[in-house]
């Protein structure tokens, strides 16, 4: 049998197109081994968070993103990369959660300082938190509704979402 053929060095990527990779941070996973976005995706931010502070460089901004954001830019679709990054702020992405109906600017600012970012989190998210947090905010909403519409985003089941936004008013079951 034949040895076997050592795979061909992938070419590095440049990881600074990550939002909050800078070139000391690229530096860093690049003596850590990282060097494409490929292998960036298969860690986990807690993963890519040590391996950097290993190298002695300090993150100013969290890591949450940086593997999807490694896998979108190992696909090659740098417009898709784009979209994704205007939702980043400060290492979070957040989502529009005021597409939900009955989710206004107040209570978006609110879901977000309780670390509701995402229609994922707030699809997870139960009503009775809603109302733990809407009541700290000093805010009075009824959020019955938020999770499930939320569910309805994440599984890109728009149209369930209009059905469901026909029978509301300002959030609420009519």
């Amino acid at each position: 049998m034949a040895p076997a053929q050592p795979a061909a060095l992938a070419k590095p990527d440049d990881l600074r197109l990550i939002e909050g990779v800078g070139p000391k941070t690229a530096q860093a996973l690049q003596a850590a081994g990282i060097s494409t976005f490929s292998q960036m995706a298969a860690h986990t931010a807690e993963q890519l968070e040590a391996l950097v502070r290993d190298q002695g460089v300090r993150l100013v901004a969290s890591t949450e993103t940086w593997p999807l954001q490694a896998q979108v830019a190992a696909s090659g679709d740098l417009t898709l990369l784009s979209q994704l990054q205007s939702r980043i702020r400060d290492g979070y992405l957040y989502d529009p959660l005021r597409e939900v109906e009955g989710i206004g600017e107040r209570i978006e600012a609110a879901l977000h300082a309780a670390g509701i970012r995402t229609f994922g989190a707030l699809a997870a998210a139960n009503p009775e938190q809603l109302r733990v947090i809407l009541g700290e905010a000093e805010i009075a909403a009824v959020p019955n509704s938020w999770p499930e519409q939320a569910r309805h985003i994440v599984e890109k089941d728009l149209a369930g979402l209009r059905l469901l936004q026909a029978r509301l008013h300002g959030g609420r079951h009519v």
